[in-house]
């Protein structure tokens, strides 16, 4: 892989680089690493440990990482906001922009309760009160139309921008209904001998 790979696309402090800038979209991405504990409760199995490597270390950037202005657009920040009084906002600040839009909430709303029901950091970072906020802006968006689809014409440029919704509200539900009825166990042994 050496000889076709040239690096990483994530940093040290978690923070990644997609569509060449820094890309909390594609941060949010490690819920498709953090949220193998569905697949593992629903086959009867414990979830390997190493499905939450770096689960602090992403989320926690997407938390804590303050990004100065300048460089970074206007005002800086964290990417998950908070109001001037300190409340949970469902407002993501996109450091460098963003080519998709930035109007995508329930994907974090899913991140937030894999975070929230599945890792040991959930309470640490009150994943669950950022997964209400996400999740309550996404149907705040939805209530807006009579049919009650998402997003207006370039909140997100994409031509299944709903689909997406769909899934991702899918794997938020699927992951709260999988921390309410089982048991998450974890493992370090070989995935050969489970």
């Amino acid at each position: 892989m050496k000889e076709w790979l040239n690096g990483s696309n994530i940093f040290e402090d978690g923070t990644c680089v997609n569509h060449n800038r820094i890309h909390p979209d594609y941060m949010q991405c490690i819920a498709y690493l953090l949220g193998a504990p569905n697949t593992f409760a629903l086959a009867g199995m414990p979830t390997p440990e190493a499905a939450f490597f770096n689960d602090i270390i992403v989320y926690g950037a997407l938390v804590e990482h303050k990004f100065s202005s300048p460089p970074h657009a206007k005002p800086g920040g964290t990417m998950y906001v908070r109001s001037p009084d300190g409340n949970f906002t469902a407002d993501i600040y996109y450091p460098q922009g963003d080519d998709w839009g930035t109007g995508l909430r329930m994907h974090f709303a899913a991140l937030d309760s894999i975070m929230s029901l599945f890792t040991k950091y959930g309470q640490k970072y009150h994943s669950e009160e950022w997964q209400k906020q996400h999740v309550k802006k996404v149907l705040e968006m939805q209530n807006r139309f009579p049919d009650r689809h998402t997003f207006e014409k370039d909140e997100f440029k994409s031509s299944w921008n709903e689909e997406w919704v769909a899934s991702w509200s899918t794997f938020n539900y699927l992951t709260r209904w999988v921390a309410h009825n089982f048991k998450i166990v974890t493992t370090n042994e070989s995935y050969a001998t489970f």
